[in-house]
């Protein structure tokens, strides 16, 4: 089977692309991209790398359907350009929507699949479980609102969580989900991480996630079913070991 990476130009989704084409032994890696340039030459020549250049919201559904049913897994590092206009103008729910394409498309195809499709989404510690699990202080849940008004891409984080707890759910036939939350990205190589079901620091405490670790960590999701059974239909917390 082969796994489709939409983000791959992104900071974390091209250290994804890179790791799928560099371990990963399995059939074909497709990503959809708005520009192919942001690849690099070596990256776009590798054979096992089918690259569609199209906004995956401008995309058809039965293209993207025909992909989807070569795959096994779907990664998802969608995120708005750092721009006054990719942060405050359309599409305000570039993730959400993003999500919804994909599950819709997939459903159109549930009933021919052995097993359901797994979707692992880039998300942040910014956002909580919607069932109420993880409380906040009054003064951490009034800067979260202030936020969510003011900043659209923060918004489109809680909308896209909320569709797949409340749309999604846990008992559709065609996808499972894992939500991967990391706190403050940075720099660095790969080294030692720790997974959290739950929330364990306050937003003005935050802790630092490697970028390398969180790519490895979704990959990992994506092709390792031993560890993909143990996170599924939740929204793990990965951060660096050392803090």
């Amino acid at each position: 089977m082969s796994i489709l990476v939409l983000g791959a130009t992104g900071n974390v989704g091209l250290l994804v692309l890179e790791k799928l084409l560099s371990t990963w032994t399995g059939d074909k890696v497709y990503a959809i991209v708005r520009s192919r340039d942001r690849l690099r030459q070596e990256l776009q020549e590798n054979p096992r790398l089918s690259c569609i250049e199209e906004p995956i919201l401008d995309m058809g559904d039965d293209p993207l359907t025909e992909i989807l049913q070569q795959c096994s897994a779907c990664i998802i590092c969608l995120g708005h350009t750092l721009s006054i206009r990719g942060v405050w103008g359309p599409p305000y729910r570039l993730v959400r929507d993003a999500v919804k394409k994909v599950h819709k498309c997939n459903a159109s195809i549930a009933d021919t699949r052995k097993r359901p499709l797994k979707m692992v989404v880039l998300n942040t510690v910014g956002v909580s479980k919607p069932d109420g699990s993880e409380p906040r202080g009054f003064f951490e849940q009034a800067f979260i609102w202030t936020l969510s008004a003011l900043v659209p891409p923060y918004a489109d984080s809680i909308a896209c969580v909320g569709y797949m707890f409340n749309t999604i759910g846990k008992d559709d036939k065609g996808t499972e989900w894992v939500i991967v939350r990391p706190d403050s990205f940075v720099d660095g190589d790969e080294s030692a991480y720790k997974l959290s079901p739950h929330l364990e620091t306050s937003l003005f405490a935050p802790q630092k996630t490697t970028k390398k670790n969180l790519a490895d960590f979704m990959v990992r999701l994506a092709v390792e079913d031993k560890l993909w059974e143990e996170w599924k239909l939740q929204m793990p917390v990965i951060t660096n070991m050392d803090g």
